[in-house]
């Protein structure tokens, strides 16, 4: 198990530097932060003091090596808009993130596994007909549309829920929703096609057979054997669970690391736009880790991978 996961954390450092190789190259394409933290009437010579300030003057494989000997000391920059170490602004975001992100792929992992196993058992009713086509909408479905419609029906006609915000358990309604619609479709379809395949195999006939009862069939043998996939899945979406939580975050106005990397965007605030980018590059990588971890703990011959 050691020597398993020793392989796999010796791949981490080499996909976050590729990621923010990336964005490092991209972010610096999208214009001169110079221009937005100046006035209009600004002298040349302002310019091109913060210009040398900001290490902007340099060619970009100078910049980027000065940023991988920072990040090496855990100096990521500091925010242009803030006027504090990026990374301080990152971490404070974090909880938002994790509360709302937390909620959706805990509850889309239940009732994924609940819903798939049911249908799977149900193969052919109007139970597994009615999710599946659901599942299947729910997939085509833009979260941003999906949050809007949601705020316009529960916040702005029925005046149930708020429209925005972080505060009380009611602002996370609709977030939630959003983002779980974005993730329970392909758990639940997932979950009932590897739980089919299982049901069809020969050793579940003998079980049947010895009289194993249908619920200890469902639990024993088929949730466990179903369970490696979709872990599997939960682990790979992370990073477009993160891309939809972007979206929601934006939608709704919760004040999470999402909604901050694209103010950082938009203002051009390097120093949080990368930092912020190392962040959920470990995170996405470190989630994958953890579904291979979770998944040879489950299936100790993946182990030997």
């Amino acid at each position: 198990m050691n020597r398993f996961i020793g392989k796999r954390l010796l791949q981490l450092p080499f996909s976050v530097l590729g990621i923010t190789l990336i964005v490092f190259v991209l972010i610096r394409m999208t214009g001169d932060p110079v221009v937005l933290y100046l006035p209009p009437d600004a002298t040349q010579e302002a310019r091109a003091q913060l210009t040398r300030q900001l290490g902007l003057d340099q060619p970009l494989p100078v910049q980027y090596g000065v940023f991988i000997l920072n990040l090496l000391h855990g100096d990521l920059g500091q925010s242009l808009y803030y006027k504090k170490p990026a990374l301080d602004v990152v971490v404070s975001y974090i909880p938002a993130t994790l509360q709302l992100m937390g909620t959706a792929l805990i509850v889309a992992a239940l009732l994924g596994m609940v819903l798939g196993l049911t249908c799977a058992f149900w193969k052919g009713s109007l139970f597994d007909t009615f999710f599946v086509t659901l599942s299947v909408f729910g997939q085509a479905m833009p979260s941003f549309w999906l949050g809007i419609m949601l705020i316009l029906f529960f916040a702005v006609n029925l005046h149930w829920l708020p429209a925005s915000g972080r505060g009380t358990w009611a602002n996370m309604v609709l977030p939630t929703i959003t983002l779980l619609m974005y993730l329970l479709p392909s758990t639940l379809l997932l979950v009932r096609s590897s739980a089919i395949e299982i049901l069809a195999e020969d050793f579940l006939t003998v079980a049947r057979a010895k009289g194993l009862s249908q619920r200890a069939i469902l639990l024993r043998h088929v949730l466990k054997n179903a369970l490696n996939p979709t872990i599997s899945s939960l682990g790979l979406q992370m990073g477009s669970l993160m891309g939809g939580a972007i979206v929601t975050e934006t939608v709704f106005a919760w004040p999470g690391l999402g909604r901050l990397s694209v103010e950082a965007v938009l203002s051009r605030d390097f120093s949080v736009v990368q930092a912020a980018v190392v962040v959920l590059a470990t995170w996405v990588v470190l989630s994958n880790l953890l579904a291979d971890v979770a998944n040879s703990i489950i299936d100790p011959r993946l182990q030997a991978g």
